[in-house]
């Protein structure tokens, strides 16, 4: 991956690097069954212990929250491979969200 803005903006996002105190969100989001579904990694049921180790253990590198008015509501990821992954909390579905993060992440790398 070429060197990634630590920051990247879009006209309704903020995707930045995780952070610890983002395990509360990143755990929500994933619990939801309709988003867990989707992902092949994560263990289930999700519990926050789990979000505050891919966020501290090095696993989450490269990895960017999707962050709409200050709330985190999603994860975007190219990893080392340059596979794209992504989640999005279920309420933030059908508006066109992770298209403009995936499409702005995939620019900047």
């Amino acid at each position: 991956m070429s060197a990634n803005p630590v920051v990247i903006r879009t006209a309704r996002l903020v995707l930045r690097p995780l952070e610890p105190g983002d395990a509360g969100w990143i755990a929500a989001g994933i619990a939801d069954w309709d988003v867990m579904q989707w992902l092949t990694t994560p263990p289930w049921p999700y519990r926050i212990e789990d979000a505050l180790a891919f966020v501290t253990s090095g696993m989450s590198s490269g990895a960017f929250g999707i962050i709409v008015k200050g709330s985190g509501i999603g994860v975007v990821h190219i990893n080392p491979e340059g596979e794209l992954g992504y989640w999005l909390a279920r309420s933030w579905h059908g508006q066109g969200l992770m298209t403009e993060a995936a499409g702005a992440l995939v620019a900047a790398h």
